[in-house]
C-alpha cells in the first residue's frame, strides 16, 4: 500500500469508483481514500487487509461500520442499512453471507475466496 500524509494523517492512496461519488464538500474525509457506492462487511475486512486508512461509501452497512471502527478505517457514509442484498434483491449477498459470524480479517479473507470458489463451480 502507498501512504501520503494529509493534515498530520497518514491517508492510504488508493481509489475505487470515485467517478461517481459526488464532489466532497470541506467538511469532508478529504486526501487519498478509498471510495465505493457500496460496503459490506466483507469489502471492509478487504480495506482492512490492504491497509487502507479511510473508506467514503454511498451505503454501509452496519456490519460493514463495525469492522472499520474495530480496525481504527476512518470512515464516512452517506445512508447506512443493515445488510446488503444480492443482485436478485431476494436475500443477503453471498459475500456478506460468507462473512457473516466472522471478526478476524485473514478468516475473513479465507471464507470470502471460498465463497468464490464455490460461486464458480
Amino acid at each position: 500500500m502507498i501512504y501520503r500524509d494529509f493534515q498530520g494523517k497518514r491517508i492510504s492512496a488508493l481509489g475505487f469508483g470515485t467517478m461517481r461519488l459526488p464532489l466532497a464538500r470541506k467538511d469532508e474525509l478529504r486526501g487519498a481514500i478509498a471510495a465505493d457506492k457500496v460496503a459490506g462487511k466483507a469489502a471492509a475486512f478487504l480495506y482492512v487487509l490492504l491497509g487502507v486508512s479511510a473508506v467514503r461509501t454511498r451505503l454501509s452497512s452496519l456490519p460493514a461500520r463495525e469492522v472499520f471502527a474495530r480496525h481504527g478505517v476512518a470512515h464516512k457514509c452517506d445512508e447506512s442499512c443493515s445488510h446488503i442484498i444480492n443482485r436478485k434483491g431476494e436475500g443477503i449477498c453471498p459475500m456478506e453471507k460468507a462473512v457473516f459470524d466472522i471478526d478476524d480479517p485473514v478468516q475473513a479473507k479465507a471464507a470470502i475466496l471460498a465463497r468464490l470458489a464455490e460461486m464458480k463451480k
